[in-house]
């Protein structure tokens, strides 16, 4: 039987309901922001977070990302 298998990265994993970043860099979350993946673009700075909470510059870059998307979501409405 073995261990539960993580699925490759970059695909979402049904049973865990969760999606993989196959390159979680500050450069992906800009890119995916740029391209509107708002969410996925949050992921991946929350992790650059985690790694670096005291990184001001990554924190500013995260809440303009939010500033974005809270913005899209009130054009939508």
């Amino acid at each position: 039987c073995g261990p539960p298998r993580r699925p490759p990265a970059g695909v979402f994993a049904r049973s865990a309901g969760m999606f993989e970043e196959p390159f979680p860099t500050r450069t992906m979350a800009r890119i995916l922001a740029d391209q509107g993946h708002f969410k996925r673009s949050l992921a991946i700075y929350a992790g650059l977070l985690r790694d670096e909470p005291g990184d001001r510059e990554l924190s500013a870059e995260a809440n303009e990302i939010r500033a974005r998307s809270r913005a899209r979501r009130s054009q939508a409405h």
